[in-house]
């Protein structure tokens, strides 16, 4: 089996294990409870984290779906 493709192929599934990961490490202190947090700081991360993890996935599952011009769109949106 061709290792790129084994790498690349299935990034999707890659990513999103990432993000079920990171949800669940992050349950306990944040996500279950966010109003128990009160720096504003925490928020802030909390949410562009979770953001780029979710345009991580939308990324590669438009690759994956060969939408060239929309993961090029998504990705510049990414610098703001």
């Amino acid at each position: 089996m061709n290792v790129t493709k084994m790498l690349f192929g299935n990034s999707v599934l890659y990513f999103m294990l990432y993000f079920l990961f990171a949800l669940w490490a992050f349950w306990p202190t944040y996500y279950s409870n966010p109003f128990r947090v009160t720096q504003a700081n925490v928020h802030v991360h909390g949410i562009l984290m979770t953001c780029w993890c979710l345009m991580l996935i939308t990324q590669a599952t438009l690759i994956r779906f060969k939408k060239y011009e929309l993961h090029k769109t998504v990705g510049k949106l990414s610098y703001a």
